[in-house]
């Protein structure tokens, strides 16, 4: 690195011209990164199959347009300065875990496609630590991100009051009975995001010193709260309570001059409770203890699913991003028994511990617990040394512990809206070490390299970089290009439109062959048209698309469907076993079942029995089909059999309630 110029030898020199395209170079991370945490909370699609997709195209396209920036700046000005932390290594050691795993996983493709849509979020972190180095830098995006989380708040609570006439109040009215979501198009996901504002808000307030100021930030942080509180998400609720703890003991511990800021943040705590209590929350809160609760046994179910996939591959799981499409063999019968919408695609684990486990094996957990271990370490260092405000240090261990405590129930560490702001607020290290980036046993090191010398060996890393910018745009683009097609052609195949459905799914699979939605719903179109050869093209549509997915939504049945068309009986069958062993309510759909239950409702119990019983050799667990042979078993006088099969219903689905009560009535001599 150069000495500084002795400013007595610049008295007599004419000043340096400003090079406006270096400027412009410098600065337009700083402008993307603004634009990106302003308007993502913002920006969605109504017309898109995924209203919020178009959240995940934009930080996409913005993420690689700060790459192209950066290349461009450090080849323009031929110097490269890198900065490296504590949570550099395990973030990079991660990543490869990742890439390498999906070799060996049976899910590569789907894998592959997950890790390059998602590539842009440790690229994010790796680029704010790179630019954002000066603390005027961080002081600016940190007032962009809370003034986008309080018009968001804004937003959320003009849902509350009704004042919301576009497509997301009808959701909330509808969908959502009441429950605000602003532009995050869930209320879970409008509570993730809030968790990761209300303690840098929270901070400020406690920073600040003239009234003005501190009336500012006490408004906007009793807005992220009270929207907080009408998302009436549980989990939330949870993880800001828990934010809340951490935050205080953090900002008490070993600080006597706090002792001024109790009444606040004791009024802050009221705020909190007696919005929890006059607020339809509090009812969703105390069905929590009912046993009934179809929210928390939807995640026991979907947990204990998720146990046996992590055990079914242990070190290296099942590959990246492929939970949705590996998670079906090992989901419980009970949890689609239960299930009062019959959503056949479970993406995620509602835990993310249990799902990084099961996707990335107890190694890549490990790897990603010590990546934020090396972030709060950084925050640490500057916490201990006093390096900046204690409300700052406190802050950013209370977005970690409530976004954490939250994502033990919920998804949100899945969506760009929670993990953008998150992945932020991990970066800011760097820019509030900038004063002493490379003191002795601290966690962050910067290095200028000078290559001037060497600039056109810079040429092709660059040109590699904007390659790869291209790409990455090139990819956003059609997804949300394919997402608004997608929504047309769902919309034909419900009015059986077969020529324009049928032409929009051809269009979307032209554009983007690996579309897993188009391809089955282009399949299911063909079955539902009926037309001769249409069975044939259904078929090869399901076996294209189960090469990647194998047990995608009912493929299964429609695989059965098809193959019956096609008179291929044997295979149909088997296809039937597959999808009532992943469904059991689809063996309904079955012919022989059907049989069975005419003859059942005539009273033809000993005609009926023998068909039960050949349906239960095929389908040894399906809860809806050993009721109804135990039902028939008991008409039959084979009672000791009928309870051998209860209590088999029992295993398979504990509290079944007609197994429960088809037991007590046997036992009491009750036909």
């Amino acid at each position: 690195m150069q000495a500084a110029t002795n400013p007595e030898n610049q008295s007599h020199q004419p000043p340096q011209k400003i090079n406006g395209w270096k400027l412009a170079l410098d600065r337009a991370p700083l402008f993307l990164s603004v634009l990106l945490l302003f308007i993502l909370p913002f920006i969605t699609d109504p017309q898109s199959v995924d209203s919020i997709q178009t959240k995940e195209v934009l930080a996409r396209v913005l993420v690689f347009l700060m790459l192209g920036a950066w290349a461009f700046r450090n080849n323009w000005s031929g110097q490269f300065l890198t900065i490296s932390t504590s949570a550099l290594e395990p973030l990079l050691l991660l990543g490869l875990w990742a890439a390498a795993g999906l070799f060996f996983s049976p899910f590569g493709p789907v894998g592959w496609g997950a890790f390059w849509d998602r590539l842009y979020l440790p690229l994010w972190y790796l680029l704010l630590t790179q630019t954002c180095l000066e603390l005027w830098r961080a002081e600016n995006l940190i007032l962009t991100f809370l003034a986008a989380a309080f018009g968001s708040a804004l937003w959320g609570l003009g849902q509350a009051l009704g004042l919301d006439s576009g497509p997301w109040g009808a959701v909330v009215r509808d969908q959502f009975q009441g429950r605000v979501t602003a532009g995050l198009g869930n209320p879970d996901f409008f509570a993730g995001y809030l968790l990761t504002a209300w303690p840098l808000a929270l901070a400020l307030f406690l920073r600040a010193a003239a009234p003005a100021a501190k009336i500012l930030w006490m408004t906007v942080l009793a807005a992220l709260w009270a929207a907080l509180i009408l998302t009436q998400s549980m989990a939330g609720w949870l993880g800001g309570v828990v934010g809340l703890l951490v935050f205080a003991g953090f900002f008490f511990w070993k600080n006597d001059e706090a002792k001024k800021f109790r009444r606040p943040l004791a009024a802050l705590a009221l705020l909190v409770a007696a919005l929890t209590l006059f607020s339809p929350l509090r009812d969703r809160l105390a069905g929590l203890a009912h046993s009934g609760n179809p929210s928390v046994q939807f995640r026991q179910e979907v947990w204990k699913g998720t146990w046996g996939l992590v055990w079914a591959h242990p070190l290296q799981g099942s590959g990246f991003g492929s939970f949705a499409a590996a998670f079906p063999p090992y989901r419980p019968e009970s949890l689609m028994l239960q299930q009062q919408e019959r959503d056949y695609q479970v993406d995620h684990a509602h835990n993310w511990v249990l799902e990084w486990a099961a996707e990335q094996g107890l190694v890549g957990l490990a790897l990603l617990a010590f990546f934020w271990a090396m972030v709060l370490y950084q925050w640490w260092k500057l916490y201990e040394s006093k390096s900046i405000a204690r409300s700052l240090g406190a802050g950013a261990f209370a977005v970690s512990a409530g976004v954490g405590v939250d994502n033990l129930f919920d998804v949100n560490a899945a969506l760009p809206s929670t993990l953008v702001p998150l992945l932020f607020v991990a970066a800011l290290p760097v820019a509030f070490s900038s004063r002493f980036l490379n003191l002795k046993d601290f966690p962050v090191r910067a290095r200028l390299w000078g290559l001037k010398a060497h600039r056109s060996y810079l040429l092709p890393l660059t040109f590699l970089a904007v390659l790869l910018v291209l790409f990455q745009i090139h990819g956003a683009m059609l997804n949300q290009l394919t997402g608004k097609m997608l929504k047309r052609a769902e919309a034909a195949s419900a009015q059986k439109n077969w020529p324009d459905a049928l032409d929009l799914y051809g269009r979307i699979l032209k554009v983007d062959e690996a579309n897993d939605e188009a391809l089955y719903f282009r399949g299911s179109s063909y079955l539902d048209r009926g037309m001769e050869g249409d069975f044939g093209l259904a078929l090869a549509d399901f076996n294209r698309l189960a090469a990647r997915e194998p047990d995608y939504l009912e493929i299964h049945f429609e695989k059965a469907r098809a193959l019956a068309g096609l008179g291929r009986g044997i295979e149909a069958r088997q296809e039937m076993e597959q999808a009532v062993r992943l469904d059991p309510v689809l063996v309904f759909q079955d012919p022989d079942f059907e049989r069975a239950r005419t003859l059942s409702a005539g009273r033809q119990y000993k005609a009926a029995l023998p068909l039960y019983q050949k349906l239960v050799f095929d389908y040894p667990a399906c809860v809806p089909l050993l009721i109804n042979t135990a039902n028939t078993m008991v008409e039959c006088g084979q009672t000791p059999s009928a309870l051998d099969l209860y209590q088999r219903v029992l295993a398979y689905d504990p509290g079944n309630p007609d197994a429960l009560s088809n037991i007590a009535a046997v036992k009491a001599g009750k036909p």
